[in-house]
């Protein structure tokens, strides 16, 4: 679980240089892989991007996909981890729903099948009796995460407005309005970081703040 924190900081730390360097705004999902890369190395994990899951009887076409995961054989600790990135104004391809439903499927016995047939990259040790940690990250500008909720299940809903509300001060309302003011640098706002995921903002001079949240898998997941 603690990865999962690092991660959300320390990809709020890169946004935040990547605007302050060059004024980005806007970027692609693709762009996210080298700083994760980078921080799951730093932490001792072992990284690999675009994991295939084993496919299932009849499939055809590519298999399905894991973004990244990460083992650190001295914790002896697996994370899978979704990443998605949600354009202002743009429709996010796929859901965080969807990738929670994909996370909440996955096994250590898929991945050690799947480390077995040679496809783990870096990792080519079992992983079997490790802990396995799952998570959905995805990365948002001002307000636009505001949008894609609408369209996600209601339980994926739930799960993120608990870390919205408790990101605002404890004498602000958690309506949707203060929730925009508060992506918008309008009102202060405190970093969360608790069993159920983290957030976390940016920081600039400007209200054009990056944000990052992290939803870490609950059993109610397999309703998805």
């Amino acid at each position: 679980m603690s990865l999962i924190h690092q991660i959300t900081s320390g990809m709020v730390g890169w946004l935040t240089y990547e605007q302050m360097r060059s004024g980005v705004d806007n970027l692609n999902e693709a762009r996210l892989g080298p700083p994760l890369e980078c921080i799951a190395d730093g932490r001792g994990y072992e990284a690999k991007a675009e994991f295939p899951l084993p496919r299932t009887a009849g499939s055809t076409g590519s298999p399905q996909r894991i973004d990244f995961l990460m083992v650190n054989r001295e914790r002896q600790v697996v994370v899978a981890l979704e990443t998605k990135y949600k354009k202002a104004g743009r429709r996010m391809q796929g859901g965080l729903g969807i990738d929670a439903a994909k996370l909440h499927g996955l096994t250590l016995n898929s991945i050690d099948a799947q480390i077995a047939a040679g496809q783990g990259g870096r990792i080519t040790a079992p992983v079997a009796g490790f802990q396995l940690v799952r998570a959905v990250l995805v990365v948002w500008h001002k307000t636009a995460i505001m949008e894609q909720l609408r369209r996600e299940p209601i339980l994926i809903q739930k799960q993120f407005i608990d870390l919205v509300a408790a990101l605002l001060p404890d004498d602000v309302e958690p309506t949707s309005r203060n929730f925009s003011r508060a992506m918008l640098g309008d009102l202060a706002t405190k970093p969360v970081a608790r069993a159920s995921g983290s957030l976390r903002a940016g920081s600039t001079v400007t209200h054009k703040r990056f944000w990052v949240a992290s939803l870490t898998h609950r059993a109610d997941w397999a309703r998805l």
